[in-house]
């Protein structure tokens, strides 16, 4: 009875080691899946940084709070009911997708899906029940102010169809800093670079396939920005433990959504052209050398763009700043004190001969002789009556430190300075000032009174160039939108950028 005890009890320790075996290989299977992990060197970049502090807004069909995504999901809005929503329901399930591709933090050790930036927030606004229904009022641009007055830094939009207020929210939102990411377009569809990809300041997104090569599935074009990992992806469904690979454009975009939350992150302090300059540096050239129309300015990197942000955040020091210091004036007084304390006057050659020879030859009474001798001889140099030096009274005096300050004759000035209006101040406690220049310059007419200061010219304001390769295409003219790009406050006499570019003209959404 005692053997059939324990071996009762040896089988139930191993069926209790071999049970839980057959869910960990599948859900392993889904973190193997993952191939771009490696592509984009994120294991390297979750040791620096997971994009903590970072919010998300995914404006799409809402997001599922999938146990890959718990804790991640933030408190949104539904715009599809009339009562509104939370954001957290998806009956479609794209915007699940996005959001566990941004932000997946997976299921208990190594399991499930993991994102880009699995410590980043996800803010759902659900403007659509599902992708065919995408709305064409000002749904969109509510959803893009929410995000902004919530404190999203970064909104990924999938490829719709554009409208005035649309266009108007956007241009507001990259106005204030925030980094507004978009797929291209979808060529099963779309001839040409979608709203709002198409448009200013919106960063355009293309795919590539796990051999690195462009994905045919992407409408390209010049305004193409980056490109990521496109096709044959998998992430989070709408349904509790599910997972799912379409054929989504938005895949490249959510994925370099997420790289931009690293780099945000880790630099909160810099500002959205700067962290897109940080991508830049980061990508990995594809196809033609430099940005092309295909792959932008390369496949998005995210180790890489953190190297490359931090030189930016933290530029190396001056050349006069990194040299090592010169000794102050207080250190090279110290260093000289010895030599300034050396004895004023050397007797040990007076004569050749020393005062035991004195004592041997004449005795003592010859010794007293010589050192009256040597007082008479000191008396006399001191006098100048040997040496020909200006007698001085008292004790000799050393000779001066090598380090005093010396009188430096000045050659004379070629021409004459010109005197500026105002003196000019030393930049730095203790250096002299500045000289004034030497070259001739027409002198002013003194008239009297003092002379006026010259305005100073209005800085010219960045505006981001506009695709050339849009304005060729057919286009519809819109009218002067509400928003004057890129301020708020811009006055009425200043274009704005949307007063000059027209758009192209938009197909029907047939997804």
């Amino acid at each position: 009875m005692r053997w059939h005890g324990k071996s009762a009890l040896v089988a139930l320790v191993a069926a209790a080691l071999t049970l839980p075996a057959a869910p960990a290989v599948a859900a392993d299977a889904t973190r193997s899946a993952q191939w771009w992990l490696s592509t984009l060197k994120v294991g390297t970049a979750h040791q620096i940084i997971q994009g903590r502090g970072v919010t998300v807004a995914v404006i799409d069909t809402g997001v599922f709070v999938h146990e890959d995504l718990n804790d991640r999901v933030l408190t949104g809005m539904d715009y599809t009911v009339p009562a509104g929503g939370n954001g957290q329901v998806d009956t479609d399930g794209h915007g699940t997708f996005i959001a566990g591709l941004i932000s997946g933090r997976g299921h208990g050790t190594g399991l499930g899906m993991l994102g880009i930036a699995p410590s980043a927030r996800i803010l759902p606004l659900r403007v659509a029940a599902t992708r065919a229904t995408w709305p064409t009022d000002d749904t969109v641009a509510k959803a893009i102010a929410l995000a902004r007055k919530r404190g999203a830094k970064i909104i990924h939009l999938p490829a719709m169809k554009g409208d005035q207020a649309t266009m108007d929210a956007v241009a507001k939102a990259v106005d204030a800093g925030v980094l507004v990411i978009a797929a291209t377009g979808n060529t099963a569809y779309d001839t040409q670079i979608m709203p709002p990809a198409a448009w200013p300041g919106v960063v355009a997104v293309t795919g590539v396939d796990k051999a690195g090569k462009f994905a045919p599935l992407y409408v390209a074009g010049a305004k193409v920005d980056f490109s990521a990992p496109g096709v044959g992806v998998i992430s989070t469904d709408k349904v509790a433990g599910g997972y799912v690979t379409p054929a989504s454009t938005g895949t490249a975009s959510a994925i370099t959504a997420g790289v931009a939350a690293l780099v945000w992150s880790k630099y909160p302090k810099l500002k959205a052209a700067q962290v897109l300059q940080a991508m830049h540096k980061g990508a990995t050239d594809k196809g033609a050398k430099g940005r092309d129309s295909q792959f932008g300015y390369g496949v998005v990197n995210a180790a890489n763009s953190l190297l490359a942000a931090q030189a930016i955040a933290s530029p190396s020091p001056s050349a006069s700043a990194s040299a090592s210091p010169s000794p102050s004036p207080s250190e090279e007084v110290v260093a000289t004190e010895p030599a300034a304390a050396a004895p004023a006057a050397d007797t040990k050659d007076e004569g050749g001969m020393s005062p035991l020879a004195l004592l041997g030859i004449g005795g003592g009474i010859l010794v007293l002789l010589l050192l009256a001798a040597l007082v008479v001889l000191l008396i006399r140099r001191a006098q100048g009556g040997a040496s020909g030096q200006p007698a001085f009274a008292g004790a000799p005096q050393p000779p001066p430190s090598p380090w005093a300050p010396q009188q430096v004759q000045m050659p004379q000035p070629l021409s004459v300075p010109v005197q500026p209006q105002h003196p000019v101040q030393p930049q730095h406690p203790g250096t002299p000032p500045q000289h004034a220049p030497t070259q001739e310059l027409p002198m002013p007419v003194q008239t009297g009174q003092a002379m006026r200061p010259q305005p100073t010219p209005t800085p010219m304001v960045h505006r981001p160039a506009v695709d050339e390769a849009a304005l060729t295409q057919p286009t519809v003219s819109i009218p002067r939108p509400r928003f004057a790009f890129p301020g708020e406050n811009a006055p009425a006499a200043e274009p704005s950028i949307y007063d000059t570019a027209t758009f192209p003209v938009v197909e029907e959404d047939r997804r």
